[in-house]
């Protein structure tokens, strides 16, 4: 096996199978529902604009894992995409909302927006780094991978002189949830999204090795 980062100029076979990658092993949220070709866009964009990095796993020269993080979560991430990538976000709103469910989503996704903005609870995330994908192929789930590429993201995290980072997953999901809990991550909040529930987790690395 072998443990690369991707850049912008990564083949585009390789952004093709990192989305169907996560369309088939991420179970929530809006992205799966842009089909294989506009996700695989919207990561190679997001990789050009500089707001994620990309690490992946690969296997006979496939990839059968791949994380996606990055050092500030950006709040106008959607902004600068509109900006820097107008003909692919125009085609993403038309595929979501050109499906009844992800318009749903949509939809309540807004909603939970406007009413964390009357509420009191805080579910704010405090850190700036963020896990924002890891998917392993089913077969290949247990062997480590996802522990290594963990690995490779918080190197990258230490090297930008962070001292924690954090990430989401469904309340529901047991084997996500199982797997942050199992390489350090400690229970911080929970928030809307949508239809369900989203557990956020933080990490706390370790400071002698900054």
């Amino acid at each position: 096996m072998e443990t690369v980062q991707l850049f912008a100029d990564a083949k585009k076979s390789e952004f093709q199978e990192i989305a169907y990658l996560h369309i088939k092993e991420i179970n929530h949220g809006l992205l799966p529902f842009l089909g294989p070709k506009l996700l695989s866009e919207l990561y190679k964009a997001l990789l050009e604009i500089n707001i994620i990095h990309i690490w992946a796993i690969k296997s006979d020269n496939r990839i059968i894992g791949f994380l996606a993080g990055t050092l500030s979560f950006k709040k106008n991430a959607l902004c600068l995409l509109l900006k820097r990538k107008s003909k692919l976000v125009i085609s993403m709103m038309m595929q979501l909302f050109g499906n009844p469910r992800s318009t749903h989503m949509m939809i309540s996704l807004i909603k939970n927006k406007a009413m964390s903005v009357f509420s009191r609870k805080s579910g704010n995330r405090t850190h700036q780094a963020e896990l924002l994908a890891i998917a392993v192929d089913k077969q290949s789930q247990g062997s480590g991978i996802g522990k290594v590429l963990i690995s490779c993201f918080e190197a990258f995290v230490r090297d930008a002189r962070l001292s924690e980072y954090g990430v989401m997953t469904n309340i529901n999901e047991t084997g996500s949830n199982a797997f942050y809990r199992a390489v350090g991550f400690k229970e911080h909040s929970s928030i809307p999204h949508h239809n369900l529930v989203l557990r956020v987790y933080i990490k706390q690395l370790d400071r002698l090795k900054l």
